[in-house]
């Protein structure tokens, strides 16, 4: 857009839905309105609930410079709790631009600002007083904006208006949940509070944490369905693209490591040395490898073919050989264990069942004395011979609802009674998370009932790894002496948030954070 086109759109009345523009057309914008001699000034946020406090903000801001530019994060990116947003970025975008101050809006479809800053580089970048506390920042995302907007000689400005918080209108005024859930998080705003629950993951936050069990490539493949073969029987599809994702293991491992110091993987890889490439690849950069390797197979890869527009997965074709390892690779990886536990706080079990924990693993895992924590999965390849019943101890345990029912033989019992009785007189363990997908989990400590909790789901891109992750957060906070229902409450948070990603994802700190304040505000 040349100098001329923005002087003759700034001269014209505008309707609503021509404020509204990409990123990339507002960056051209921005980039006309400089060479002008216009002063910039650009806000950014949700703006959920357009409100007072809002409207005091962006009036300020646009008294910083001459044009005042908007940003809206999108809506797979507002970490607000379920039913959040409740406008869509559409709507949220339609209610800025209808304020005569502000002159252009668009929607990041990024994590957060920092990049689109750096595209934009508007000359004053403006935040709400509610930041003014930066050390506060749970995100540590307001640091890297400021370094952002003055790294193109731009400025940044805290306007000092009236706040308010959209999530506590929200929660006050909004009845965005089913009358269970608000029952529920009216008695846990009463006997939890958000300082107890940010203390507790920050308890784990030195934590040196070790990892056993199978590392999977999980693969992707993006189609699209093209209809019936004209010959057989058969969906025909046309390949659009690819993700490769370092499951299993590796994904859970991830995980944790957004909230401990220090994590190690134990594992096993196959003959195929490009595998480990693409699994260091994704690591994060405190979570160590410290693989054995069988030569009998390659490194277990699932090839998932996913139709991409409503991400739906058609069918699965697994590279993998879950024979039991070898007696040479089974003593190499028991002299692993031994070396590599000797340091840590904790081990986190992921047991897929594809011949890496066998019986003598297992009978070494029970008999040490660190925090155990395990989850054995029952999965397509191992249904029904891969119970978690095969551990005689553990500290505490994590699977599913499924899981739990082969484990004790029992597919119609209540699952209150599965946990609390069956599966508690079965295996030696004092603490147990059940979870069950939409209808949330159910949270066990010996000497107490079973504890129901909600899920808090909204929406649901992709469940794969889910119950990992879950794990992979819970277990430390369980091992740091948590409370069994402040464990279940975050774990739940946690899981809400994975399932919008697709693929093996981990889910930052600072959005679980985000997710309690949504909820307990």
């Amino acid at each position: 857009m040349s100098v001329e086109n923005v002087a003759e759109i700034l001269d014209q009345p505008r309707r609503i839905r021509d404020k509204i523009v990409t990123v990339d057309q507002l960056a051209n914008i921005v980039r006309a309105l400089k060479s002008s001699g216009k002063s910039v000034v650009q806000c950014h946020g949700t703006f959920d609930l357009l409100h007072p406090g809002h409207l005091r903000h962006l009036e300020a801001a646009h008294h910083e410079g001459d044009i005042l530019i908007v940003t809206v994060t999108a809506d797979e990116y507002v970490n607000k709790g379920p039913g959040r947003p409740i406008y869509n970025q559409q709507l949220r975008c339609e209610m800025l631009a209808s304020l005569q101050f502000v002159g252009w809006v668009a929607v990041n479809s990024q994590l957060d600002a920092v990049s689109l800053i750096h595209k934009i580089q508007p000359n004053v970048y403006a935040k709400g007083q509610d930041y003014a506390d930066v050390g506060q920042d749970v995100t540590g995302k307001i640091r890297l904006e400021v370094e952002a907007v003055e790294a193109h000689g731009g400025k940044f400005v805290m306007t000092n208006e009236i706040t308010f918080s959209s999530t506590q209108l929200t929660n006050q005024h909004f009845d965005i949940y089913n009358p269970e859930m608000n029952e529920y998080l009216r008695r846990l705003r009463k006997n939890k509070s958000m300082t107890e629950l940010f203390e507790l993951i920050e308890s784990v936050r030195d934590y040196r944490v070790v990892f056993i069990g199978d590392t999977i490539l999980d693969e992707y493949r993006y189609v699209t369905v093209m209809g019936k073969s004209a010959k057989e029987n058969i969906i025909a599809t046309r390949q659009l693209s690819s993700d490769v994702f370092a499951g299993g293991v590796i994904a859970a491992a991830n995980q944790t490591a957004a909230f401990c110091k220090e994590v190690e993987i134990i594992t096993a890889l196959g003959n195929d040395n490009a595998a480990e490439l693409d699994i260091q690849h994704c690591l994060k950069p405190n979570v160590k490898l410290s693989p054995v390797f069988r030569n009998d197979s390659s490194t277990i890869r699932k090839i998932r073919f996913v139709e991409k527009e409503q991400t739906r997965k058609l069918f699965e074709v697994c590279h993998i050989s879950d024979a039991p390892i070898n007696q040479d690779v089974e003593s190499d990886l028991l002299s692993l264990i031994h070396k590599k536990l000797a340091d840590a706080d904790m081990i986190i079990v992921t047991d897929f069942g594809h011949g890496l924990v066998t019986p003598t693993v297992v009978k070494a895992l029970a008999n040490q004395k660190k925090f155990l924590a395990v989850n054995a999965q029952a999965n397509s390849a191992n249904r029904g011979f891969n119970l978690i019943t095969k551990y005689p101890r553990a500290d505490y345990i994590c699977i599913n609802s499924d899981e739990a029912r082969l484990a004790v033989s029992d597919r119609h019992s209540p699952l209150e009674v599965v946990v609390g009785r069956e599966l508690a007189s079965r295996i030696d363990c004092p603490k147990m998370i059940v979870t069950q997908g939409r209808r949330g989990s159910i949270v066990y400590s010996r000497g107490h009932e079973p504890t129901v909790l909600p899920a808090f789901a909204d929406k649901v891109v992709d469940s794969m790894g889910a119950g990992d992750a879950v794990l992979a957060m819970t277990a430390p906070l369980v091992a740091a002496g948590g409370d069994m229902e402040a464990v279940g409450f975050i774990g739940n948070i946690l899981g809400a948030l994975n399932v919008k990603m697709v693929g093996q994802q981990s889910v930052e700190k600072a959005s679980v954070i985000k997710g309690i304040t949504a909820l307990l505000r």
